[in-house]
């Protein structure tokens, strides 16, 4: 399958040639880096049987080596080699099963000092196959919490006010922010372990200019949600008083990737697809996924509290 990229540009009848499509993004708080690289393809007549055959866009084991070089401005300050091996993927349209990935466990080894490179070189003649570069997305304080509300003293509690204001610091390199309610709850009498739902909230993007950002999430878009994803679950509930706020962001390279791909909604005909990938298509960016606060929930009033207004939903919560 053919993708036309940004920086690259790709004429139907040229004659073929070997291009790396290439997929990895950095989060300084995972404990492993993880980079997909397979190959663009093409093909007479139906596309996605060709698609289906690991031959057609995998490497070899032993074909490639991946290194991701930590620099600043003395130079190369680390090189962290990446190691292969097969994991599962979801079923699709394309190959399915075990699929080659690379790893290297960067935990506490990724700087936010520094700015990274991602190199990947044939092994057979050491030549450079595919190479991109990206920034960290990082804090521009070290104050104890980004999540600036709720907080300890401001409860997630819109119950009675109808609405509650999710406010954040701005992170550098920061493109996108996605802030994602986390509500918990437990089944009564079958267990003790807390089970929870991620409710995602408007975004917000970033112009480089506010120190910090703004949401407003609706009590009734919370209780429709949560009405939503119980629908078919009426098994007695209880609400433990307890929210996690988590505030997910891009950078302006995975964000202006994620851009390009929702609009290619129709797979047998051409679409531009950034890439920042020198030598191939693909794209190489960082994001953050663990930065959140814990707060409490509101009140128990029986009449307007937070356990009443659940109840009522219909979906098994008791108080």
């Amino acid at each position: 399958m053919l993708f036309v990229g940004c920086e690259v540009d790709f004429s139907p009848n040229a004659e073929w040639k070997e291009v790396p499509v290439v997929y990895c993004v950095l989060d300084q708080d995972d404990d492993t880096t993880w980079v997909r690289i397979e190959k663009c393809y093409m093909s007479e007549g139906d596309f996605r049987q060709y698609g289906t055959v690991s031959d057609s866009i995998n490497y070899p084991e032993g074909a490639l080596q991946v290194t991701l070089l930590a620099i600043n401005n003395t130079g190369v300050v680390d090189s962290m080699d990446f190691t292969y091996t097969l994991r599962n993927r979801d079923e699709g349209s394309f190959v399915s099963g075990a699929q080659p990935v690379y790893f290297c466990y960067t935990k506490d080894r990724l700087r936010d000092d520094c700015y990274y490179a991602l190199v990947i070189r044939r092994t057979a003649d050491n030549s450079v196959l595919a190479s991109a570069s990206t920034y960290l997305i990082v804090s521009k304080t070290h104050e104890s919490w980004t999540v600036i509300e709720p907080n300890d003293n401001l409860p997630f509690g819109f119950w009675t006010k109808k609405y509650c204001n999710i406010v954040w610091r701005a992170y550098d390199n920061a493109r996108l922010y996605q802030p994602i309610v986390r509500f918990y709850y437990k089944y009564k009498y079958l267990d003790n372990d807390l089970h929870y739902i991620d409710l995602p909230c408007n975004q917000r993007l970033s112009t480089g200019m506010a120190e910090t950002f703004t949401v407003q999430y609706h009590r009734d878009a919370f209780l429709k949600a949560v009405g939503d994803y119980f629908a078919d679950d009426t098994n007695t509930k209880v609400y433990p008083m307890l929210f996690d706020i988590y505030i997910n962001m891009c950078n302006e390279p995975l964000y202006a990737y994620m851009q390009s791909v929702s609009t290619a909604n129709y797979l047998d005909r051409g679409v531009e697809v950034y890439t920042n990938i020198s030598g191939g298509l693909g794209v190489f960016g960082s994001r953050r996924t663990h930065v959140y606060r814990q707060v409490p929930g509101d009140d128990d009033d029986r009449d307007v509290g937070v356990r009443a207004l659940l109840k009522s939903l219909g979906v098994g919560f008791c108080y």
